[in-house]
């Protein structure tokens, strides 16, 4: 895949990648219901992105985009199932997770536009 195929690619899913996004839905579904879905969201998507062969200059930081995204999907998993916890406790733990940020900065600071 070429640079600007690469692009396209990630124009087309980048959306689904903007934790304000997902952290929006929180309040309509409850934290714990939000946490599962986010976890299933982030498989699919990391499945997604697994499927795009990107270009070399950029493997290692695509690589490891699908890697972060695949254990937010773990840990989002993780705080759906802690029995126990408030609801404004489950939403601390799901603000405090990483949500794939650095690497996906490590992509954007590659050249790629990541869904905008």
């Amino acid at each position: 895949m070429d640079a600007t195929q690469y692009q396209s690619a990630l124009s087309g899913i980048g959306g689904r990648l903007r934790p304000s996004k997902w952290m929006a839905l929180a309040f309509l579904l409850g934290p714990r219901r939000i946490a599962r879905t986010l976890a299933r969201r982030a498989r699919d998507l990391a499945d997604e992105l697994a499927e795009i062969v990107p270009p070399t200059d950029v493997a290692s930081e695509h690589r490891a985009l699908v890697e972060a995204i695949g254990r937010t999907a773990s840990e989002l998993d993780d705080v759906s199932r802690r029995n126990g916890l408030k609801a404004f406790e489950r939403f601390d733990a799901m603000a405090e997770l990483d949500l794939a940020r650095n690497e996906l900065s490590a992509v954007e600071a590659k050249g790629y536009r990541v869904g905008r």
